[in-house]
């Protein structure tokens, strides 16, 4: 029983540090992006976008707000000019860069722009496919119902061991974590230690 408990616990644990550090790397990605629009000279200034293998190549509308000692600040080895067109040497990178700028300027034209640690854990579960499958049937419902006793994935905040009978969760929603449930489920006590900050003992038995 000692194994299978701390088992789960790792397992939940390992769940949403990937879901943080995949939400740590989106942000770091979206503010490049965010960065690199306003070295064309913003949303406004820019006609279209292009790219080739070495290259972002950016039609504006106007060169004197494109900034090129920031897109070198950026990472690009180089900024050359032609017409209207700024194209900024970024390597391998430059097709990916495009994507990402192309898919932020449609969030903002639709006023879609959602933050990075609204995105459902659904995509990090998945990637975590191989992982769940090391546990037995029985225990990945056991994590499941874990979850759902604390309000679904998407009320989670943070969640991490504290000792080695605890785990530590944030939650979003204090009022939907269900303490008869996980009582059910093993947790041996639910102690509160903040407005939306819990502890869950669960114990070596």
């Amino acid at each position: 029983m000692k194994h299978f408990w701390q088992r789960i616990k790792r397992e939940i644990v390992d769940l949403f540090s990937s879901s943080q550090k995949t939400e740590q790397r989106d942000t770091e990605k979206e503010v490049m992006t965010q960065q690199l629009i306003a070295a064309f000279g913003g949303e406004k200034n820019i006609l279209s976008l292009g790219a080739c293998i070495t290259r972002l190549r950016i039609e504006v509308k106007d060169l004197d707000l494109a900034d090129q000692q920031r897109l070198k600040a950026l990472g690009a080895a180089g900024v050359i000019i032609a017409g209207n067109n700024v194209q900024a040497i970024f390597g391998p990178r430059s097709e990916t860069l495009m994507q990402q700028m192309q898919n932020l300027l449609t969030q903002t034209e639709q006023g879609e722009n959602p933050a990075p640690q609204e995105r459902p854990l659904k995509q990090t579960e998945q990637r975590n496919s191989k992982k769940s499958k090391q546990l037995s049937p029985k225990q990945r419902q056991q994590r499941s119902q874990w979850i759902a006793a604390l309000g679904s994935a998407d009320n989670i905040i943070r969640l991490e061991p504290c000792a080695l009978t605890r785990l530590r969760v944030q939650l979003k929603d204090a009022a939907l974590i269900d303490e008869k449930r996980l009582k059910e489920e093993g947790v041996q006590a639910i102690v509160p230690v903040g407005d939306d900050l819990f502890h869950l003992l669960i114990g070596l038995d």
